[in-house]
């Protein structure tokens, strides 16, 4: 075969490195900076909100925010936060700021972490914890996957993702599988717990979300008002 040398250095990149990156376990081998990564349209009146949020502090906190066009076709992550050493206060302060002029539908955050749910509640901000079963993780991971194939009504994926976000997308391209240490569990691959906070954030998301039932009037609920 060709010498490395003689190849164009972009060939090289693509054909060998690109083929070993996509055998060694990448999770989402869908996604493509390319497709998923994109400029985000204006958001008109019947859009709904939604924000997730993976708490770090260590490592980072990974805030998300997602705009779902009204015939559901089209899901934009359009805003985040990726930031570690965010204490309870900062992080409110930068959700209420993100959230300014939006309403709302849904928020949910990693139910391991009930105190920053409650404390965040105090502060004025909700979230509700994920439910976690058994499978949660792959079930998870199964509904971002059919979320980022290119639909065949609007040739695009349905979840995007601005182009602001590069975190998101480093974490898209180095999310693997890697072997598991625990013998007792019947699945032989779990995800790599290092650089995931995005990924467990979107999980979260896709866990949690539900499609609108077409045609039905919205109900809104007010948030609660904690002051009382």
């Amino acid at each position: 075969g060709e010498d490395r040398a003689e190849m164009d250095d972009d060939i090289f990149q693509q054909e060998f490195l690109g083929q070993f990156r996509k055998m060694a376990g990448l999770i989402y081998k869908k996604f493509n900076r390319d497709v998923h990564m994109v400029d985000v349209p204006s958001f008109d009146a019947n859009w709904t909100y939604y924000r997730s949020l993976d708490f770090g502090f260590g490592h980072n906190a990974a805030l998300g925010y997602f705009a779902v066009s009204p015939d559901q076709t089209a899901i934009y992550m359009y805003d985040g936060l990726y930031r570690n050493a965010l204490d309870t206060d900062q992080l409110a302060d930068s959700v209420k700021l993100k959230d300014a002029g939006k309403y709302i539908t849904g928020a949910w955050a990693d139910s391991a972490q009930p105190q920053i749910i409650e404390d965040l509640t105090l502060k004025g901000v909700r979230f509700e914890p994920v439910e976690k079963g058994p499978d949660s993780v792959i079930k998870g991971i199964t509904n971002v996957s059919a979320m980022l194939k290119i639909r065949p009504d609007t040739g695009k994926p349905t979840l995007m993702f601005s182009k602001h976000l590069d975190w998101v997308a480093n974490e898209f391209e180095q999310y693997r599988w890697v072997q598991n240490k625990n013998e007792n569990s019947a699945q032989r691959e779990m995800p790599l717990k290092r650089d995931d906070d995005a990924m467990d954030m979107i999980r979260y998301w896709a866990m949690s979300y539900r499609p609108k039932a077409k045609q039905t009037k919205q109900v809104r609920y007010e948030p609660l008002n904690l002051m009382v």
